[in-house]
């Protein structure tokens, strides 16, 4: 198993130090198109002088830019997602994450069956162009007080099954399975489809021993045959503090299940 975090490219030294194996950016912040000329170019020195791989990204799509509803920009989107996969390949990412809450909201009154129908030709145009780049897009499932749908491991793995398509799978998160009170048994019925995971405790702080059904989530990670990689995704106080403790803990943990 291999263990990272997701964090920003002002703090991959730090995670390099503490002994992640690999870091997950942000990518709406880290390596958008819509970012200042300043911005892209100061993180984009940080990420080319990368101490640890960056193996995967989170934060697909800016809350301003809208995937569902009526005022989607078809043509803008792709130029989008074209141009931050470009990004994602020079810098070896393997996953990306279809998260994106804001920009995935059902405006109040649209049809549901055409938000199903955009996120489906969304879907098979990110897929498309994550395939040319050697990449997998995951679907996030979020909780309710983040995003209206799509909030569990079963209805991601419903859009996966249905557009069936190589390059879109499912990303399990403990923090959402945790507030949606899911249990483990959507995410054993997506079975193989499982492709990435984002751990933290219940609070989305970061893991330790009382935060969360650790031992089941694990042990139905294991029953999977996953064995790939582990996303820290918390709310931190302070980072260099509290992530070395947090990664001691999880590693025990996942060894510890059966």
């Amino acid at each position: 198993m291999r263990f990272g975090v997701v964090t920003g490219s002002e703090t991959l030294a730090a995670a390099r130090d503490i002994g992640f194996d690999f870091v997950e950016i942000p990518l709406a912040r880290e390596v958008s198109p819509l970012l200042s000329r300043s911005e892209r170019a100061a993180k984009s020195k940080l990420l080319a002088d990368a101490p640890l791989p960056v193996e995967a990204g989170c934060v697909f799509f800016p809350a301003e830019m809208k995937v569902i509803g009526p005022d989607t920009n078809d043509s803008a989107v792709t130029e989008y997602v074209s141009a931050v996969l470009d990004r994602c390949s020079e810098l070896g990412m393997e996953i990306v994450v279809f998260g994106s809450g804001n920009s995935r909201n059902i405006p109040d009154g649209f049809p549901i069956e055409q938000a199903e129908d955009q996120v489906d030709a969304l879907l098979q145009m990110m897929g498309d162009e994550a395939q040319t780049r050697g990449m997998t897009v995951v679907i996030e499932p979020l909780n309710t007080g983040e995003c209206n749908w799509i909030n569990s491991v079963e209805e991601a793995a419903d859009i996966v099954a249905r557009i069936d398509h190589p390059n879109v799978k499912v990303l399990a998160d403990l923090y959402h399975i945790s507030v949606e009170k899911e249990g483990f048994h959507g995410m054993l019925g997506a079975g193989y489809d499982v492709e990435h995971v984002h751990v933290s405790s219940a609070d989305r702080s970061p893991p330790r021993e009382d935060g969360a059904d650790w031992t089941s989530m694990f042990r139905a990670l294991k029953a999977l045959g996953y064995d790939s990689r582990l996303s820290m995704e918390c709310r931190w106080t302070d980072f260099e503090r509290e992530a070395p403790d947090a990664l001691a803990f999880l590693k025990r943990a996942w060894d510890e299940a059966f």
